[in-house]
């Protein structure tokens, strides 16, 4: 790439890795100064087992977390609310988030809640006051922009997402542990794999592309390209989790480099209008567009050939669509994705053509 003349990057999350990772949360956290956290995590999480292993951490180490909050499908200003309260209660002094996104979102969500004190949750999308420490665990599989800035907080009233920007949000830190790993199906692994990719392809390829994005992403990248087969292998393989939960970790930090993509703000679109997941969609938009999007992106010669070789260990697979007419997506509302993922928080202005170009190449 090409040095810029001057750029900034922001990312303060430190990332603990590896076996027996969550063993060492309670103390890393208390480095941070946070010793009694509410544990936010989804029912399916809930049923692993893992929250015992957690607990168990913070009991080996004298300490005990201050309770667990099972949080909904999507982060809700209600649910916020009820979590805020519960931690205000337990005497709570940070969050650990265990799970995916819509986790993440939930417990920065309820950080807002507890600074806001019982405050309505505010119309500018900017969010400056001071926030409770977050921690991530994300499982292996999860999307990557739980270590950005940004927080969607659904609005029930309205019927709409709302997206929220701190530097506040990013995580302290991030712990990726391999007893975290869900037991996700093929179609899943791949979809958020090539999320993964589409991330880091998009941080690269950007406008706000800086020499520490680039590395992110790159990895991000390999990881990918190098594990995406062996964790696609019926039989187990801790070091192709822990590789692919390393790649789409470091594709959220890239990712949070730039101001977003057309893939990323196409597949925003898909769920909002048609509930399709992020991770999905994006896989099928990055399996049928990428021609589309080499030539609209400039995209990195070597990314381009790692990305491609990705996509070849994914065709088939049971249960991942091969194109949005598979997904259940019908032409007529093609405009319509285009015209809300323009209005999403991922799009700079004036891209709801490509947008739509994308979705048709996809169709």
């Amino acid at each position: 790439m090409q040095l810029p003349d001057s750029y900034e990057h922001h990312h303060p999350t430190k990332i603990i890795a590896g076996q027996r990772a969550v063993s060492n949360l309670p103390f890393e956290a208390g480095r941070f100064g946070a010793k009694k956290p509410l544990i936010v995590l989804d029912e399916e999480m809930g049923r692993t087992g893992f929250i015992h292993l957690l607990e168990q951490a913070f009991a080996d180490c004298g300490q005990k977390s201050g309770g667990v909050f099972f949080s909904g499908e999507r982060a809700t200003a209600a649910g916020a609310g009820e979590a805020a309260e519960f931690f205000r209660r337990s005497g709570c002094d940070c969050f650990i988030a265990v799970g995916g996104g819509a986790v993440m979102d939930g417990a920065k969500a309820a950080a807002m809640a507890v600074a806001l004190e019982g405050a309505e949750f505010p119309s500018d999308r900017r969010f400056s006051m001071k926030l409770p420490k977050i921690i991530a665990v994300p499982v292996t599989y999860a999307p990557g922009y739980q270590v950005t800035n940004l927080a969607e907080l659904f609005d029930e009233e309205k019927n709409r997402p709302l997206h929220y920007f701190s530097e506040n949000f990013i995580p302290c830190m991030a712990v990726l542990d391999p007893k975290a790993t869900l037991k996700a199906s093929g179609a899943a692994k791949a979809a958020f794999a090539l999320e993964a990719l589409a991330r880091g392809l998009e941080a690269a390829s950007g406008r706000e592309a800086n020499p520490i994005v680039v590395i992110y992403a790159k990895a991000a990248i390999g990881l990918v390209k190098n594990f995406l087969g062996p964790a696609l292998n019926e039989k187990r393989s801790r070091e192709a989790d822990q590789a692919l939960a390393s790649a789409s970790l470091y594709a959220g930090i890239a990712f949070s480099g730039c101001s977003g993509g057309i893939i990323t703000g196409a597949a925003h679109g898909l769920k909002a209008v048609r509930g399709i997941e992020a991770g999905m969609a994006a896989a099928v938009l990055l399996t049928r567009g990428l021609d589309f999007v080499a030539r609209e992106m400039r995209a990195p010669a070597a990314e381009l050939v790692a990305v491609r070789e990705s996509l070849s260990l994914v065709r088939g697979i049971p249960g991942l669509p091969r194109g949005l007419r598979e997904a259940g997506v019908a032409r007529e509302q093609l405009e319509k994705i285009a015209e809300v993922a323009q209005a999403g928080p991922f799009l700079p202005e004036d891209r709801a053509r490509e947008v739509f170009t994308l979705l048709e190449e996809a169709f």
